[in-house]
C-alpha cells in the first residue's frame, strides 16, 4: 500500500526577512552590483529592495531561495 504523500514544511517570510536575508547576501558578495551581477539582476532593483521603495520581485527571491506559495486556508 502506498504511503500518502507528505508535505515539506512551510516557513513564512516577512518582506523584513527578504530585506535582511537580501542585506547578508549582499555583504557576503561585496556589494550590491557584485550580487546583482552574479544572480543576474539589476542593481537599481536590488537597491529599491534594500530600501523598502519595492517588494522583492521573483529573480531576486529565487536567488535567495525563496519560493513563493500560496496558501488556502480550508474552511
Amino acid at each position: 500500500m502506498p504511503q500518502p504523500a507528505v508535505a515539506a514544511p512551510i516557513t513564512v517570510v516577512s518582506r523584513e526577512d527578504v530585506v535582511s536575508l537580501l542585506r547578508d547576501a549582499v555583504a557576503q558578495s561585496g556589494g550590491q552590483r557584485a550580487w546583482a551581477e552574479s544572480v543576474g539582476v539589476s542593481p537599481s532593483d536590488v537597491s529599491s529592495v534594500l530600501s523598502g521603495r519595492r517588494a522583492a520581485g521573483r529573480a531576486i527571491l529565487a536567488a535567495l531561495g525563496i519560493t513563493t506559495v500560496l496558501v488556502a486556508r480550508a474552511s
